[in-house]
């Protein structure tokens, strides 16, 4: 139940972010924060503040009135990679000795039939939950990352201008690009679209 609330969260979260970018509103008051200034030009900083307290700062362009970039800060998810299967560990491809594949290629007999294949990289014992869990504590909190929404080639949809690329990074590094082809504004939707089926 606990994860679901998170999960649900953190989408209304991503939500309001969205709805900031590209219509100005979310329902939330914004508050000026200073002028930011580019060798494109100057922007309007503004900061809104989030249920939970988490700022979000909007860049709007003082020439078009257009927003420019999001700007947050947010910890990211962390990767553990669990298990012995990766390369060089017993049962990858870097395997040697009794069932792997011999040192470059020696011990195979003229004739003999090739040996087996490695076992794919993640079989193999895992580690026990509670040796993960026992590392996943142990580590310290994890910083949280700037991350920055470039918005970017607004074009005009039924009279509402729109961006048709967006740009994510974090922590000044690009990890994400969007091109936008197509936008509906207020498509027809049918009654039974949301009903389970």
């Amino acid at each position: 139940m606990k994860r679901e609330q998170a999960r649900l969260r953190r989408f209304r979260t991503e939500f309001n972010r969205y709805l900031l970018a590209f219509t100005g509103g979310t329902g939330l008051s914004p508050t000026f924060v200073a002028v930011a200034e580019a060798p494109e030009g100057k922007a309007d900083v503004l900061e809104v503040k989030n249920e939970t307290g988490q700022s979000i700062r909007i860049f709007v362009d003082q020439q078009t009135h257009m927003p420019l970039m999001l700007q947050y800060m947010e910890v990211r998810p962390r990767m553990m990679f669990n298990g012995p299967g990766g390369p060089g560990g017993p049962g990858g491809p870097g395997m040697r000795g009794p069932g792997g594949p011999p040192p470059d290629g020696a011990g195979a007999a003229v004739g003999a039939p090739p040996p087996p294949p490695p076992p794919p990289p993640g079989d193999g014992p895992r580690p026990n939950p509670d040796e993960i869990r026992r590392r996943r504590e142990a580590m310290p909190p994890p910083e949280p990352s700037q991350v920055s929404l470039y918005l970017g080639d607004f074009k005009k949809v039924d009279g509402v201008m729109l961006p048709h690329r967006l740009t994510q990074a974090i922590d000044g590094k690009t990890v994400d690009e969007w091109t936008i082809e197509k936008v509906k504004v207020n498509p027809p939707v049918k009654a039974d679209l949301f009903d389970k089926k």
